[in-house]
C-alpha cells in the first residue's frame, strides 16, 4: 500500500506540476484577455456614442469590464488558493466572451433601433413644436370666445332690459321703442326720414313679394288698410287718416272706382230698362224674364272671354274697363232684340191664338232679324281685334260671344219663361183656327 501511495503521490506531484505549468500559461494570457476586454470597452464606448438610448448600459458594461480586468490580477494571485475555482472562472470568462460576441453581433440591430429612436425623438419634437403653435391658436380662440361671451352677456342684459320695458309699456302689443333709443341720434335720423316736421304724420314703406299689378297684391293692400285702421282703434291715434300710395294702391283704387261706377251705372240701366219694358210689354213678370236672360248671356260671355284671353292672349285677367263697356254694349243690344220680340208678340194680340202660340210665332218671325243683326254687329266689333289694344280686343270678344248666346237664348229661353206665366191648360190650338180674328177679353 505504501508503494501504491508513493506511486499516487508521484502522479499527484506530476499533475500538480502540470497544473502549475497550466496556471502559469494562463497567467501569461491574462494580459491578452485584459487587452481584449479594453478593446471591447472601447468598442462599447463607440456604440454608446452612436446610441443615446444605450449610453447608460454601455457605461455599466465598461465598468464591469474594468472590474473584471482589475480582478484578473487578484485572480492570478489567488489562483494557488483558488485552484478549485479555476474551472468556474474559465466558464465565466467563456460566458463573458460569448455574451460579448452576441453584443457585437447585435450591435447593428441596436444601432438601427437607436437610429429609429432618434428619428422618433425628432418627429416627437416636431409634433410638440406644432402642438405649441396650436395651443397658442387655441389660447387665442378661447380668449376670443371669452370676449364673445362677455358681449353676449351684455346683449342678454340689454335684451332683458328691453323686454322688461316692453312688458311694462302700454305699446306691448303694437310698437315699443326704449327711451335710450328714442333719445339716440340714429333714431332721430330715422324719424326725419319717415316723419313729418311736426311729427304729426308718418310714412311706412312696404314692399310686397308679389306682382304689384296682380289681384293678390291688391287684396293685400286692402287688408293692410283695414289692419292699420283697426290697430289705431282705442289708441290716441283713433280716427287718424290712413292713406296708401304706390302702383299697387293706385291700381286698387282704380279698380274700386271702376267697380263702384260699374255697379251704379248697371243699377241705373237695369232699373230704367225694367220700367221701359214694363210699359212696352204691359207686364210685370216678362221684363224680369228678359233682363234675367240678358244678364245670363252677359255673365257667360264674360267668363268665356276671360278663358279665351288666358289661352290665346296670355292674359289671365280682364282689363278694368272691359266688364263696364261689355255690359253697356251687350245689354243695350239684347234689350233691342227683346223689344223687337215683344212688339211682334203684341201684333198677334187680336188673333184667336193662345199666348203660347203667339210667342212662338213672334220668335219665328224675329229670329231671322236677330240673327242678321247679330252677324252684322259681330263683324263690326271683330274689326276692333287687329287694333292690338287689349281692352278693345276683350270688349269685342265679350260682345261677339254675347250676341252668339243671345241668338239662341232670346228665341228659346224667353218664350219658355213667358209660358210659365200662363196656366198649363193653355195648349197650342189648331193652326186653322189660330188665324181667326177675335176681340180678346181684356178684363
Amino acid at each position: 500500500g505504501a508503494s501504491k501511495l508513493n506511486t499516487g503521490v508521484s502522479s499527484a506531484s506530476t499533475g500538480a506540476s502540470q497544473l502549475s505549468s497550466g496556471l502559469g500559461s494562463l497567467q501569461g494570457q491574462i494580459p491578452t484577455l485584459t487587452s481584449a476586454i479594453s478593446a471591447l470597452d472601447a468598442g462599447t464606448n463607440k456604440l454608446t456614442n452612436n446610441s443615446a438610448a444605450l449610453v447608460s448600459g454601455a457605461n455599466q458594461l465598461a465598468s464591469g469590464a474594468n472590474q473584471v480586468a482589475s480582478g484578473s490580477s487578484q485572480v492570478t494571485t489567488g489562483l494557488t488558493t483558488l485552484k478549485g475555482q479555476v474551472p468556474t472562472l474559465v466558464s465565466a470568462i467563456s460566458a463573458l466572451d460569448a455574451g460579448t460576441n452576441k453584443l457585437v453581433a447585435n450591435s447593428a440591430t441596436l444601432n438601427s433601433g437607436a437610429s429609429q429612436v432618434a428619428s422618433g425623438n425628432e418627429q416627437m419634437y416636431t409634433s410638440i413644436q406644432s402642438l405649441v403653435g396650436q395651443m397658442q391658436t387655441l389660447q387665442d380662440g378661447l380668449k376670443t370666445a371669452s370676449d364673445g361671451t362677455k358681449t353676449i352677456n351684455t346683449g342678454v342684459g340689454s335684451a332683458n332690459s328691453y323686454l322688461t320695458g316692453l312688458k311694462d309699456s302700454a305699446a306691448a302689443k303694437t310698437y315699443y321703442v326704449p327711451k335710450s333709443t328714442l333719445k339716440g341720434k340714429t333714431y332721430k335720423s330715422a324719424l326725419k326720414a319717415y316723419m313729418s316736421g311736426n311729427n304729426h304724420a308718418t310714412k311706412l314703406t312696404i314692399v310686397l313679394n308679389e306682382n304689384p299689378s296682380s289681384k293678390s297684391a291688391m287684396d293685400k293692400v286692402t287688408a293692410i288698410q283695414k289692419q292699420a285702421t283697426n290697430s289705431l282703434k282705442g289708441t290716441a291715434l283713433d280716427g287718424a287718416t290712413i292713406a296708401i300710395g304706390g302702383q299697387t294702391s293706385e291700381t286698387n283704387d282704380t279698380q274700386a272706382i271702376a267697380s263702384s261706377d260699374f255697379v251704379r251705372t248697371a243699377a241705373i240701366m237695369l232699373v230704367g230698362i225694367l220700367i221701359a219694358l214694363m210699359v212696352i210689354t204691359r207686364s210685370v213678370l216678362q221684363p224680369f224674364y228678359i233682363l234675367g236672360t240678358l244678364l245670363l248671356a252677359y255673365i257667360m260671355s264674360l267668363s268665356i272671354t276671360r278663358i279665351l284671353s288666358n289661352w290665346f292672349l296670355g292674359q289671365s285677367m280682364l282689363t278694368w274697363n272691359t266688364p263696364f263697356f261689355g255690359f253697356i254694349m251687350l245689354i243695350a243690344l239684347g234689350v233691342d232684340y227683346s223689344i223687337f220680340l215683344m212688339m211682334k208678340y203684341r201684333e198677334f194680340d187680336n188673333s184667336a191664338a193662345t199666348p203660347s202660340t203667339r210667342i212662338v210665332r213672334a220668335s219665328a218671325v224675329i229670329g231671322a232679324v236677330v240673327l242678321s243683326a247679330a252677324l252684322i254687329l259681330s263683324g263690326t266689333f271683330a274689326a276692333l281685334m287687329p287694333s292690338g289694344v287689349l281692352t278693345l280686343i276683350q270688349v269685342a270678344m265679350v260682345v261677339i260671344i254675347g250676341l252668339i248666346i243671345l241668338v239662341f237664348a232670346i228665341p228659346t229661353i224667353i218664350p219658355s219663361l213667358i209660358r210659365l206665366t200662363y196656366p198649363l191648360t193653355d195648349r197650342m190650338e189648331d193652326e186653322t183656327t189660330a188665324e181667326k180674328q177675335t176681340k180678346r177679353n181684356r178684363q
